[in-house]
């Protein structure tokens, strides 16, 4: 599930309208009736919708966290060569 198909699910969930949510935030109802539609939507909105229902974005392991080799071997015993 990516981003914008969790945020769509929250929208879809909250009981909110989208001109309440726009209301409450600077994303607009265009850009939310866009989005519901299957459309992105920028980072800057994205975020505001994050903000908005309260969610963040954590990595799953630390080989996924910000400045971590995706690629790289595990360092110790089984990752030496």
């Amino acid at each position: 599930m990516d981003i914008a198909e969790i945020i769509r699910h929250r929208i879809r969930t909250c009981g909110h309208t989208r001109y309440h949510i726009s209301k409450e935030t600077s994303v607009t109802e265009s850009d939310l009736c866009r989005l519901m539609q299957g459309n992105g939507c920028s980072l800057q909105k994205a975020g505001e919708l994050l903000d908005y229902f309260n969610l963040v974005i954590v990595p799953r392991d630390k080989k996924s966290a910000i400045g971590a080799d995706a690629h790289s071997k595990p360092k110790g015993k089984r990752g030496e060569k």
